[in-house]
């Protein structure tokens, strides 16, 4: 990605200028792609699969077309963005239910310099349904916050050596968030996957529609028939009347057609 796209893409999440190479650079990326880039499977319940991960396809859609896009396609631009920022970045494979496969789930992991000449590693996300706001430490142990609620990583020994996951606390509870397999992935081998959630008919993107944008107070979530948003800080859940609302809620909401 030239620096000329770059700009294209940090105009299209709200920001004036590139962001330093800084663990506070990469939130102020992360935090601005999650509340402009909605999570969204709309190709494929139209029917236009497979799903391009190529720069060039993906600028395109998300950045000129102002669309969104699944994990898959998220995280793959985000990792762009972070290598034309500077950063060295890596692609890490998830699991997110207990039955589903390590490709289920792909984010980005972060290469942050430090002032003292080390590399800290930093999990950035911005295709998760259940999106920590900020990018975390990889660091076993170390509880986090993203300004919502407490986040760990812890080892997984029962999964295997070098498994790891991500806790989530929930109602005073830690739950699995998910499961991280130990190693990098390539593009070339998590397409497959991404191509099995485009147009195999038990994908679950391809249940119906499932759109998803961050705000400050949470994570507001619209399918074909309902939707979860945010009045005056409280969290609201109703159904949908008609699609012609659902389309309404498309435009105003998410800033799609």
């Amino acid at each position: 990605m030239d620096r000329s796209t770059l700009m294209e893409y940090m105009q299209r999440v709200g920001l004036s200028e590139i962001p330093p190479c800084t663990a506070e650079g990469l939130k102020t990326v992360q935090q601005a792609h999650l509340r402009n880039l909605p999570f969204e499977n709309l190709d494929i319940i139209e029917g236009r699969i497979p799903l391009d991960l190529s720069e060039e396809a993906l600028v395109d859609k998300m950045i000129r077309r102002r669309r969104g896009g699944i994990c898959y396609e998220m995280n793959t631009l985000l990792s762009l963005v972070y290598s034309a920022m500077g950063f060295t970045t890596h692609m890490k494979a998830a699991r997110i239910k207990p039955d589903g496969t390590f490709l289920d789930h792909v984010f980005v992991l972060v290469e942050v310099p430090t002032e003292n000449g080390d590399i800290e590693y930093w999990m950035s996300d911005g295709g998760f349904a259940f999106n920590y706001q900020t990018p975390l430490l990889f660091q076993m142990g170390l509880v986090q916050n993203d300004g919502r609620c407490d986040y760990r990583l812890d080892e997984a020994p029962d999964v295997g050596e070098g498994y790891v996951n991500l806790m989530r606390m929930d109602d005073g509870v830690w739950t699995v968030a998910m499961t991280i397999a130990p190693g990098y992935v390539t593009r070339e081998e998590y397409q497959v996957r991404c191509d099995y959630y485009a147009t195999n008919p038990n994908s679950r993107f391809k249940q119906g529609a499932v759109v998803g944008i961050d705000c400050p107070e949470g994570r507001i979530t619209l399918s074909s028939n309902h939707i979860i948003t945010y009045e005056n800080g409280i969290r609201v859940s109703k159904d949908l009347d008609s699609p012609e609302q659902f389309k309404e809620y498309l435009h105003d909401i998410f800033d799609l057609d």
